[in-house]
């Protein structure tokens, strides 16, 4: 026969830590040098550094890709060829 076992549950409050805060903290040095005017505005520049981080990395990211797939051959170089035609 199985036992019947009950558990108590506590009632906790979970504390939305993190993110948010950080978020909230970012919003308020924003409306506190007055480089935006409302809450909404202070997102809205948020938003607008985060695209441009990630244009930022694509770019970087993109760029030493196509430099690592260019042949040797094709670079310029100063040294006269040493190929014969």
């Amino acid at each position: 026969m199985i036992p019947n076992i009950k558990f108590e549950e506590q009632k906790t409050s979970i504390h939305n830590t993190g993110v948010t805060a950080n978020k909230k903290n970012l919003m308020q040095w924003l409306l506190d040098k007055k480089i935006a005017k409302n809450e909404e505005q202070a997102t809205y520049i948020l938003l607008g550094i985060i695209i441009i981080c990630i244009v930022a990395i694509m770019f970087i990211f993109l760029t030493k890709s196509l430099k690592n797939n260019i042949p040797d051959n094709i670079i310029p170089t100063n040294e006269p060829s040493t190929e014969v035609i």
